[in-house]
């Protein structure tokens, strides 16, 4: 059982350009709901505390939210950050020789930025097999570059770094399975 212990919950959709959040709600079991805020990226965050003793936490999200395809593009960025911010390295996303080469191979020869990075998207998926037990949390670009395998967390670095050395900002945007 936990004594004490509170946890930021961003599980509720914004509404935007392409997407319509309709009614959404959070439920908590084993925690009380303590307060909400906007984050500095415009997202909605809740602050739940979980229960003197708790030793399980269930959070049920769940609702009806609208969506329009438009190949992967979110519209203007909104929230405090600018857009520099996204483009800088991390300790994962550091630009190595595979990853310049996988640029190089990309070629320029796009008639936009989407289908560029439509490409692109599709290389990584040529170069890098989706397949579990080759990587973990801490895989580096390079890593997974050079055995060939990777996850979806491992695709999305690859892409982030990509982008970055093309001078597009870009960020990771955690999903859900379920």
């Amino acid at each position: 059982p936990v004594g004490y212990a509170l946890q930021q919950v961003r599980l509720l959709p914004k509404s935007r350009e392409n997407q319509i959040v309709h009614d959404w709600h959070i439920e908590v079991d084993g925690g009380k709901r303590e307060l909400e805020f906007e984050d500095h990226h415009h997202n909605k965050v809740v602050l739940i505390s979980l229960l003197p003793g708790c030793d399980k936490v269930e959070i049920h999200a769940y609702g009806s939210v609208s969506t329009t395809e438009n190949a992967g593009i979110i519209g203007r960025h909104g929230g405090y950050a600018p857009l520099w911010y996204f483009k800088r390295n991390t300790d994962l996303t550091k630009p190595g020789p595979l990853l310049r080469k996988l640029v190089r191979e990309l070629g320029t020869d796009y008639p936009d930025d989407v289908s560029r990075l439509h490409a692109l998207s599709a290389l990584i998926l040529q170069q890098v097999k989706y397949q579990l037990g080759h990587t973990n949390t801490k895989s580096v670009v390079e890593e997974v570059l050079e055995n060939g395998n990777g996850v979806c967390q491992d695709h999305a670095h690859i892409f982030l770094t990509a982008a970055r050395l093309l001078g597009y900002p870009a960020r990771f945007v955690r999903g859900y399975l379920m």
